[in-house]
């Protein structure tokens, strides 16, 4: 029987992300300008507005350059002095915030929890993965209609003890986005539970790959559960 390296299967995966995103360039500009801004540098800071537009483009987010270049510097530095991850989340979310809030008639502070990880992950891609809605609904993460920074947290938690049990050795830039990209096709692409991704696979001969994802997805789902107990 044919031993399958789990990378094997998550570089099948990332091909197949590549061919259905829509714009994959924007991601990695916007990783690009994560890197010049961690280092000071904010000239590339429309880059991540970019990218959260190219998310959801009826977010608000276009009002968000005025906000990032005022505040982004001074957060991110707190946090790489406390690396308080919650803290970090919830001040971006208060950024995410007031632009949202700016770009309505009808001015309402909206919590931006997705959008806010999203932001989080482009600046910190070794420490804060990406989730959205589907992930976090199909992934058995969040408890409500909107995720919560806790939830977010015994997430981060989960998926890291599955990566160790799996023993997947990914750069530590990539590695979230490497799941990311699986759990993206899994649960938001067709929201179908795995349905499409796990038929393509079938056809394509890659039978043994569909066998690890589903024992992967199992226990990221087991080691949820378990984090939200502690």
């Amino acid at each position: 029987m044919e031993i399958i390296k789990p990378e094997d299967c998550f570089e099948k995966v990332h091909q197949l992300w590549e061919f259905v995103e829509k714009n994959p360039e924007i991601y990695k500009e916007a990783l690009k300008a994560g890197e010049k801004i961690r280092k000071g540098n904010t000239s590339d800071i429309e880059k991540l507005v970019k990218f959260l537009v190219a998310w959801n483009p009826r977010r608000g987010y276009r009002n968000l350059r005025e906000q990032l270049t005022e505040n982004l510097i001074a957060i991110m530095s707190e946090f790489e002095k406390d690396h308080d991850e919650e803290k970090f989340i919830e001040k971006l979310q208060d950024i995410l915030g007031e632009a949202v809030k700016k770009g309505r008639k009808r001015p309402k502070k909206t919590r931006e929890i997705i959008g806010a990880i999203k932001l989080a992950h482009v600046l910190y891609p070794e420490a804060f993965p990406l989730i959205d809605n589907p992930i976090a609904r199909g992934i058995g993460a969040k408890k409500s209609e909107t995720l919560k920074v806790d939830e977010y947290i015994h997430f981060k938690d989960a998926l890291d003890e599955t990566i160790r049990k799996f023993k997947l050795d990914f750069p530590e830039r990539e590695k979230y986005k490497r799941i990311d990209e699986l759990l993206y096709l899994w649960y938001t692409w067709k929201e179908d539970n795995g349905k499409s991704i796990k038929k393509l696979f079938s056809d394509l001969g890659w039978e043994g790959c569909i066998e690890l994802f589903e024992d992967f997805i199992e226990t990221l789902q087991e080691e949820i559960k378990k984090s939200q107990q502690t």
